[in-house]
């Protein structure tokens, strides 16, 4: 008896010392191991349902509320008498979100079977564009469908932003998205060109497709509208409107930008056939034919916009156009200085004042500075110094004129940034 006493004595002491090992070292949680790079194992990334490890909850409102259908649901909403706009505000982010979800599975196949050893052909990354708008493209057409609202009403507002004019809004929703499935297609058709296009790289042939491309958009259009509809489409959306409202001053009414595009439709005037650097003010990288046919066709929609709005009113256009432009060197130059003047302990308002000093002098200065450099001698490294030396002198003059002492600090930080 003793023996066995001592027995069960010793055996639960050897439980006790497993039982505080297990606790000391707790299992690890079994994973699923991942044998290579490539495809997942199956349910590698599915998460246990709270229905499994919880009770079931009890029902809510709104489980008698969800329908399978977005216009079941809407309909039941109704029936409750929510309000409209908390209607559309709640369909728009359900859907948005299904679509995003789509958008995410259409990522993840795309990263699953991606060879991570090479760079991804160009063309996939064209296609996996061109997949995401034509899903964007249909998440539009049936927000504005279900809620019989322009997508751009639907978004501004529940946003708390405010709606900006939807140049599409005229025309119905069906229109609407054929319009979207048109214009994504030719997008996708000259996206390649469209990449030369900013390289330099097109010649007269590539010019021709384009133009091509552009009358056939045009003739499909023509059969998808009445002729009512084309014609206020063109004078929204249209290269033609593009190139007026991106080269040409505002208009000053309505009438008169319907005018310029009508100008610009006749000359199948379109930024998609102009060169970008040109907007910019630098050279034509295109070839020789290219640059004289672009530049032919500039000249002849100047002299036809002549002809339309009149001489005087081009010139009153030119004239705005080079004053807005003054007034915006001018704030650059203004802001330019201020940031200037505060990296030498000098406040904004200080520093305008210099500026307008300076802006006030201007007339006379450069008179100066033109004689000045008539009598410079030397080399031109020499008279580059003596101009730049007699220019400090100036600008230092009237900085202490106008700020006192601190006045030269500002100076001092204006040629530093000037070497």
């Amino acid at each position: 008896m003793k023996r066995a006493l001592q027995f069960s004595l010793l055996l639960n002491v050897l439980l006790l010392g497993f039982a505080w090992r297990r606790s000391a070292h707790p299992r690890p949680i079994l994973r699923q191991l991942r044998t290579e790079v490539g495809e997942p194992l199956k349910n590698s990334f599915q998460r246990i349902s709270r229905s499994q490890t919880a009770a079931p909850q009890p029902p809510t409102p709104w489980d008698a509320l969800e329908a399978a259908l977005p216009a079941e649901f809407i309909a039941r909403l109704r029936a409750i008498g929510c309000p409209e706009q908390t209607i559309r505000d709640i369909v728009t982010f359900r859907l948005c979100r299904e679509y995003r979800n789509q958008w995410l599975g259409v990522e993840d196949d795309a990263a699953r079977s991606w060879n991570y050893t090479r760079n991804r052909d160009q063309r996939e990354w064209r296609n996996q564009n061109h997949e995401r708008t034509e899903l964007r493209n249909e998440m539009i057409s049936t927000s504005e469908s279900l809620l019989n609202e322009s997508w751009g009403t639907l978004t501004t507002t529940l946003l708390g932003w405010p709606e900006g004019g939807n140049q599409m809004a005229f025309l119905p929703v069906e229109k609407r998205r054929q319009i979207r499935e048109l214009d994504e297609r030719y997008r996708f058709l000259g996206e390649e060109l469209e990449r030369w296009r900013f390289t330099g790289d097109l010649d007269a042939d590539d010019l021709t497709l384009m133009r091509e491309w552009d009358l056939q958009k045009r003739a499909e259009l023509e059969t998808m509208l009445s002729p009512q509809d084309l014609k206020e489409y063109l004078y929204r959306q249209s290269p033609a409107a593009d190139y007026v409202r991106n080269n040409l001053p505002p208009a000053k009414s309505e009438g008169e930008f319907r005018g310029m595009v009508k100008v610009a439709l006749e000359l199948e005037m379109s930024n998609t056939l102009d060169s970008p650097a040109g907007r910019y003010g630098l050279a034509d990288p295109g070839p020789a034919d290219v640059q004289r046919d672009r530049q032919q066709r500039k000249a002849a929609f100047d002299q036809r916009l002549k002809e339309v709005l009149g001489e005087e009113r081009v010139a009153q256009q030119q004239a705005e156009e080079q004053a807005r432009e003054r007034q915006q060197s001018q704030q650059k130059e203004r802001a330019e200085l201020v940031r200037t003047a505060e990296s030498a302990g000098v406040n904004a308002e200080e520093a305008g004042r210099f500026y307008d000093r300076l802006k006030e002098l201007e007339p006379d200065l450069n008179t100066k500075f033109e004689e000045l450099e008539k009598s410079l001698t030397g080399t031109p490294e020499e008279k580059q110094k003596q101009m730049e030396a007699a220019v400090k002198q100036d600008l230092e003059r009237i900085a202490v004129e106008t700020l006192g002492d601190k006045g030269r600090a500002i100076v001092e930080k204006m040629a530093d940034r000037g070497k």
